[in-house]
């Protein structure tokens, strides 16, 4: 049963992991920066923005680098999101692993 379904549950899961990373972070980073998320010996790029946000005038790489981490992070995850759904569906339909359609 599993060599079934596996190869036809491979597809939909990448695509639905690939589209719920960037949110994540998103929401990670947003929570890490209003002083909710992981507390400052852990290394977030949230809380990294938010500890150098009062010397954003002196030093302003330090807060915008994190910002930008995240944005690049969260671009290429949407694009890699983006490439799989064109490689592997056709007109809205998953293509499962034994070249049957699945509907989406």
């Amino acid at each position: 049963m599993a060599a079934h379904l596996l190869p036809n549950l491979f597809i939909p899961l990448i695509i639905q992991i690939t589209s719920d990373i960037g949110p994540a972070l998103v929401t990670t980073s947003s929570l890490s920066f209003i002083g909710m998320g992981a507390q400052p010996p852990t290394p977030e790029w949230g809380s990294m923005g938010e500890f150098w946000r009062k010397y954003i005038f002196d030093y302003w790489w330090m807060s915008t680098f994190p910002g930008a981490a995240i944005f690049a992070t969260v671009l290429i995850f949407n694009e890699l999101e983006n490439l799989c759904v064109r490689r592997w569906t056709v007109d809205g339909c998953v293509l499962a692993a034994s070249g049957l359609i699945l509907l989406w």
